[in-house]
This record gives structure tokens, sequence and C-alpha cells, in this order.
């Protein structure tokens, strides 16, 4: 827990505010999303900073799901919201260097 406090507080001296999802300024996160722009998928990988979407696609548009939005009665915008949650999972582990978060958070 201690090394995962680490990275945490690395990642949150390097990172703007807004970029972070909100959480109990006591809480380590088991993930780190991070909202993104447009582009920055691909500006990751060109990086080879490897990432993961999530909450994408939003689960009214997910296969296992798709059937439920039909039996909403505001079938057009079941869950609006998550049309707009761009959340890109970047590394958080313990093998992480300052150097390295350094890096990965140039790159936004």
């Amino acid at each position: 827990m201690q090394k995962r406090q680490v990275v945490w507080d690395i990642y949150r001296y390097y990172l703007d505010r807004d970029t972070l999802q909100s959480m109990p300024e006591n809480h380590i996160p088991a993930i780190l999303s991070i909202k993104i722009k447009d582009d920055s998928i691909e500006r990751f990988a060109k990086c080879q900073i490897q990432t993961r979407r999530w909450y994408y696609p939003p689960l009214d548009k997910h296969p296992a799901f798709i059937d439920i939005a039909k039996f909403s009665p505001q079938a057009n915008d079941y869950l609006p919201i998550t049309e707009n949650l761009n959340l890109l999972g970047i590394p958080f582990h313990t093998s992480l260097t300052e150097a390295d978060i350094i890096y990965i958070c140039k790159q936004l």
C-alpha cells in the first residue's frame, strides 16, 4: 500500500486535477482512469504506453445489455451521461518510477 501511495502521490503532483476522477483524499485507486481528449489514445499508442478504455462502450450500447434499452421509457436517451465518459486507464503499478510517470503525464 505504501508503494501504491507513492505512485498515486506522484501522479497527483504531475496531473491536472481536472484530468483525474474525483475521489476521497485518503483513497488510493485500484486503477487510474483519466479524462481524455479524442487524440489521447493515439498519442499514448505512438509513445508505446499501454492504456485501456473504461466504460466503453457505454453499458446501454454493450451487446450484453442492448436489449434492456428497448424496455426503457426513455429509450432514445437511455444513459445519456455515459456517452460523454471519455476515461482512459493509464499505467498504475508499483514498478513505475517518477521518470516513468512524468513521461506518461507529458503525453497529455
